[in-house]
């Protein structure tokens, strides 16, 4: 499992989908499946130091049709009404024939954590910045932050 964290601008806010990178064709072996689905999660902050805690949406599988940004849609909006939230990506199938999560590494922000379910371990922060967007409204309006803006 991988997982970014996100915080609102402001409270409350609605999710009401995302997006996750996958990776271009260059990334992967000639004849790669990639009709095969991974999973989303939507958690709160709530774990060890600030991780993924408790699952507020999903799981539930997207199937990418494409390289790049694959978009999904929560099947209800989740509404947050304090601090921050988590999108995960659960991965389906065995590589190369799974879909990886595409990885930003030139200004790691550290909020992408890492999670390896069948050896059972904990979360841990992961190097690089996961490429994963949430579609959230709220008060805070939309708020466009570039490499020349930074939030408060």
């Amino acid at each position: 499992m991988n997982a970014l964290k996100f915080t609102p601008v402001g409270f409350p806010a609605k999710i009401t989908g995302g997006s996750i990178h996958i990776g271009m064709g260059s990334n992967y072996p000639s004849g790669v499946n990639l009709t095969l689905p991974f999973q989303v999660i939507v958690y709160d902050a709530t774990g060890t130091g600030g991780t993924p805690g408790n699952a507020l949406a999903g799981p539930f599988e997207v199937v990418p049709a494409a390289f790049g940004w694959v978009e999904f849609t929560l099947h209800a909006p989740v509404t947050i009404n304090a601090g921050s939230f988590f999108i995960a990506m659960v991965q389906g199938g065995n590589p190369p024939n799974a879909s990886g999560i595409a990885i930003d590494e030139t200004n790691p922000q550290f909020r992408s954590y890492s999670r390896f379910v069948s050896g059972g371990s904990a979360w841990f922060p992961a190097g690089g910045n996961f490429m994963i967007r949430a579609k959230c409204t709220g008060s805070g309006g939309p708020v466009f932050l570039d490499s020349q803006s930074v939030a408060a």
